[in-house]
Order: C-alpha cells, then structure tokens, then sequence
C-alpha cells in the first residue's frame, strides 16, 4: 500500500494553554449567517486564579478596566455586581471565560492580536472589599487607531 500525506492548509491553531494562576488573552471572530463578521476579546481566567478572586458562581459580574499613568497597559479585572461584563464558568474545572465585544474594545483595544498569555497574576482587595487583578496588556492587544 502506498500513501501521500495531505497538508493541512486553514487558519494556524493557537497553541497557547491557560495557565492555572493566570489569564489567556485572544482576538477571536464568528462568521454570521449572511456573511459578517463578529470580532470580539476572550479573556480566560484560570482556576486558580479564579480561586483567588472568590469565583464560585457560573455566573459573575466584573469590570475590566485599562489603566493609565503608572499603570498604562495594564488590563484589570474587578468582582462587581454592577460590573457590565460577565464571567461564565467554563466547563474545565473552576475556569471562567469573559468576552469583551467589539463596541466595548473600540479605541481601547485591537481586535487583531496574537494570543498571550500571564502567569502569577496577582489578586488584589480594595477597600470596598471588592477583589481584582491586573495584568500586562501586549503591544499587539492595545494597538488601535485612536
């Protein structure tokens, strides 16, 4: 018998993986029906770090915030309930996915970015009680027009 392997010829599968105590960024898009395209951010929140967080829900309120000043680049992610973004647990053990969609990114964020990834991210309490983390945006995420 004789064979011939045939390429695979498509879009490249990210090979980034959610680290435990850490975030896994993408730019991700879905194909409507008629044709269009929907771009939006997926943000994973690994388990740990939701641990951290005092996610516990399948459901959670949050803030995502962009920093400025001594905090520029940064993206935070705040427990709030009334917080307009939803965290929803995924089906992996103790993950939580938020997606911020394209009218919310405009002018803040790219919706064309190689996939990353942060390790270690630290959770942090206000005095309101309220508990976020922030880490570092890349270059690519926080490239826009304006």
């Amino acid at each position: 018998m004789a064979f011939d392997t045939i390429a695979y010829v498509g879009p490249v599968k990210s090979t980034v993986s959610l680290p435990y105590d850490g975030v896994k960024v993408q730019a991700r898009h879905v194909i409507r029906k008629n044709g269009g395209k929907v771009r939006y951010i997926n943000i994973q929140i690994g388990a740990g770090l939701a641990k951290k967080l005092a996610m516990h829900r399948d459901l959670h309120e949050m803030q995502v915030q962009l920093g400025r000043d001594n905090d520029a680049g940064k993206v935070a992610l705040m427990l709030d309930t009334k917080g307009n973004f939803i965290a929803r647990k995924a089906k992996k053990a103790g993950s939580y996915t938020l997606t911020i969609n394209e009218l919310s990114a405009t002018g803040k964020f790219a919706l064309e970015f190689d996939a990353f990834t942060r390790d270690n991210v630290e959770v942090l309490k206000m005095q309101s009680g309220a508990s976020f983390c922030a880490f570092l945006a890349t270059s690519g995420m926080l490239a826009t027009a304006g």
